[in-house]
Order: structure tokens, then sequence, then C-alpha cells
């Protein structure tokens, strides 16, 4: 599980850029996880909705910002922080 292209392209309402979004989800994972606790295995992590959309958030947020993230005032969007700290009490009650 976890979050496809084909979901990034549904999401986002684009029928190409399989390779930018590839690399935005996989960008997106490594920051989520990061922020978290990078111990946990990835399909954990995958399993989880809430990461799901974190990842969604934040790839729809990148792929929308290129380029112009130097003029944004945010550097993610509110709603990608609310998922990181629902999701940090979540994994550890799952991983203990």
């Amino acid at each position: 599980s976890g979050v496809t292209v084909a979901d990034m392209q549904e999401y986002l309402s684009v029928d190409e850029q399989d390779n930018l979004l590839a690399t935005l989800i996989a960008m997106a994972e490594v920051d989520v996880i990061s922020k978290i606790d990078d111990s946990v295995d990835v399909s954990v992590y995958r399993a989880n909705a809430l990461f799901n959309q974190a990842v969604r958030t934040l790839v729809d947020f990148t792929y929308n910002n290129r380029g112009g993230l130097s003029d944004s005032e945010l550097a993610y969007p509110p709603a990608y922080l609310y998922f990181i700290n629902s999701i940090k009490y979540r994994i550890k009650s799952e991983v203990d």
C-alpha cells in the first residue's frame, strides 16, 4: 500500500508527470518518516491512512509550488504539520 503515482495523478488531476511524482512521493515519505521515527519500517507507515495523507499533502504542496518555494511564507502546509503530530502518537502505539 502507500501512495502511488496513479493515486497522485488522480489527487492532482494530472495525466502525466510519472517520474516527477515518483520522486516527490519518495521525498515526502522520507520527510514524514524523518520527522517521526526512522527506525520504524516503512511498511508500518504505509499502512497508516494519516501517513498516506501527509505524503499526499506534501507532494501536492511541492508539486504546485515548484520553483516558487522561496516566495512562500510557509515551509510546510499547516495540514501537513497536523498530520505529523497525529501520526507520531499512532505509530508509536502501533510499534510498542
